[in-house]
């Protein structure tokens, strides 16, 4: 299977960049794609049927419908992704890419970043299989610097569920120096507390989780901030609490936190990195 990948992401690769590809790495990326796949559709039911190759078109058609259309509708509301057109986003964080192409497909002019140069390939032929483009830019260093300009953005959203590491205040000071004075953020990360009752005490050391104070504090720099919960499936609920309707619930106990805030129009345009 890792040949087949390896395969898959050489057709999205430019000419001089195919002989960085070895098998050794193709090989770690196929294990970061299965574990990634159920995460871009919210389900660890690939189902039993035989399952499209990994990069054709009617895979990545499959990722983003399972995921807005099936496991995750809140999505398109949340992420707001026919309300940017023309605008300038940033998509930050290691996914499949299917948000990113969403908000490409809507109209918006798209940033993707990423630390790791082999996901972006990934999100890379996402991209060129719906006939879409974006601008690829990569995470820098541990003060995850962001290589664009000051107040270069319109709306910058962040995916973090597929990450270990915490998230930081740091990154959110680079989202607040990219964006221009009345851009928007966006995140997306695991709860600590969520209907998952037994990671309250142990978190599940996979994902990083945050609490709603967490995120109210990487918001600070924010005006207008919003902190929501989101996704829950009535299978994931006690049996007592099944009868009270799912979106009502997931309010209080969903396994996603979703953050959004403003950069104040009154915020000082500094000098900054040229993209």
């Amino acid at each position: 299977m890792a040949d087949q990948f390896e395969m898959s992401i050489r057709l999205f690769l430019e000419p001089e960049e195919e002989a960085l590809m070895h098998a050794p790495v193709a090989a770690k990326v196929e294990d970061w794609l299965d574990r990634s796949q159920s995460i871009e559709i919210f389900s660890t039911n690939l189902g039993t049927s035989p399952q499209p190759a990994l990069g054709s078109d009617i895979w990545y058609q499959n990722l983003r419908l399972k995921r807005h259309d099936r496991h995750a509708r809140w999505l398109a509301p949340m992420l707001e992704f026919s309300k940017h057109p023309g605008e300038r986003v940033l998509g930050l964080g290691s996914t499949l890419g299917s948000d990113w192409v969403e908000y490409a497909r809507q109209g918006a002019e798209m940033v993707v970043c990423d630390s790791d140069p082999n996901h972006m390939e990934i999100t890379r032929g996402h991209f060129k299989s719906m006939g879409k483009s974006a601008k690829f830019v990569q995470l820098a260093g541990p003060t995850k610097t962001i290589p664009l300009a000051s107040c270069s953005l319109d709306v910058a959203v962040v995916n973090w569920l597929n990450e270990g590491e915490p998230l930081a205040q740091e990154l959110f000071a680079e989202l607040f120096r990219c964006l221009k004075p009345g851009g928007k953020v966006i995140a997306l990360a695991w709860a600590r507390y969520s209907v998952h009752w037994r990671h309250w005490l142990k978190p599940s050391g996979v994902f990083h989780q945050i609490t709603s104070a967490d995120g109210r504090k990487l918001l600070e720099p924010f005006q207008e901030t919003k902190v929501r919960r989101r996704h829950l499936r009535r299978g994931d609920m006690p049996g007592l609490l099944r009868w009270i309707p799912t979106p009502l619930v997931e309010r209080v106990i969903g396994r996603v936190v979703v953050l959004k805030g403003f950069k104040p129009l009154t915020a000082s345009i500094p000098l900054g990195k040229v993209a």
